[in-house]
Parts: C-alpha cells; sequence; structure tokens
C-alpha cells in the first residue's frame, strides 16, 4: 500500500512518517515567513492539520507527495500569516473619506462616530464594511464568510461602501454649517 494510499486510509503511522520526514522542511520554509517560535510552530500545526483536512483531494503518487505537501504547506502558511495580520492589527478607520476630519476631531468622537456609521448603515452592513474597510479582508473573504458569490460580495460592498462616503458627506457637511 502506498504512502498516499495509507494517508487516506487515516493510518497513525504513516502521519508520524509524514510528521518525522517533513518537519524539518515546514519549519525551515514556515521560519522564512514567521519568526516568533510560537507563532512559527502554531503554523506547523495548521500544516499538519491541513495535510490531514486535504488528503482525500491528492490526486497524486508517492512520487508527487512532496511537491504536493509543500504547496499545501506554502498556502497553510500565507493563510496563518492573513490570520497573525488581522490578529495583530489595530482597529482603527483607514480611509481617505475619514480623514478629511481632522485629527482632534477623531480623536475624541470616533467611537460616536463609528457607533452613529453603525446605526446609519445597519448592524450587517456595518460588519461587512469593518471587514473591508478594517480587517483588510478581500472580496472573496467576505463572500465566504456571507456564503455569497465574490462578484455578489463585490457589488454589496461597493454599495455598503457608497453609503458610508454618503455618511461622511452629511457629516462634513454638518460639521462645516457648525
Amino acid at each position: 500500500m502506498s504512502l498516499v494510499e495509507r494517508l487516506k486510509a487515516r493510518d497513525e503511522e504513516a502521519y508520524e512518517q509524514i510528521i518525522t520526514d517533513y518537519r524539518n522542511l515546514f519549519l525551515y520554509i514556515i521560519k522564512q515567513y514567521i519568526k516568533n517560535d510560537e507563532d512559527c510552530f502554531d503554523c506547523l500545526q495548521e500544516v499538519y492539520l491541513k495535510i490531514y483536512l486535504n488528503i482525500d483531494k491528492c490526486n497524486v503518487s508517492d512520487k508527487n507527495l512532496k511537491p504536493w505537501i509543500v504547496k499545501l504547506a506554502r498556502n497553510c502558511i500565507i493563510d496563518y500569516l492573513r490570520t497573525l495580520e488581522r490578529r495583530y492589527e489595530h482597529y482603527e478607520l483607514n480611509n481617505d473619506i475619514v480623514d478629511r476630519f481632522s485629527a482632534n476631531i477623531l480623536e475624541t468622537n470616533q467611537s460616536l462616530l463609528l457607533e452613529e456609521l453603525r446605526v446609519y448603515l445597519g448592524d450587517a452592513d456595518f460588519e461587512i464594511l469593518v471587514y473591508y474597510k478594517i480587517m483588510h479582508f478581500t472580496y472573496k473573504e467576505i463572500a465566504e464568510i456571507l456564503d455569497l458569490p465574490p462578484y455578489t460580495a463585490r457589488r454589496k460592498m461597493l454599495k455598503i461602501y457608497d453609503k458610508a462616503v454618503n455618511f461622511f458627506n452629511i457629516k462634513e457637511d454638518n460639521y462645516e454649517e457648525e
């Protein structure tokens, strides 16, 4: 029985073989991108989990298993880096429309302004705007969260963004009148 077949059969010894045979390679690849040891080993665990979860989709022979596993590991590292980026990101509004307001107004009223925007957009649309503008999710990631086709998610995001622009234009006009 080939290693791929054993992995698909959920043979524990086959997984142990993958862990011992590829551990150093995975760590070498991961450490090129992730310097923190704790995050590095978390990512390594994610790689092993991805192999376990995706082995049934593997249509390669033992000879081509290494490239398949390395590609899966690379994709897992990219996903993990995105997760890290979101985890450590500062949640501050960062777009041109908000920048129209002076720094003082944003410092003193940012929470209030964001709450007003949330009420104006509604909770669901505000959440989508946060995913896109604050957490920097892609349209594809938002589509997955909303269970929509990417094009539909993009159109929805653009409509929400237009509503947000309108909100800030109204707020800017009201501020200038005061």
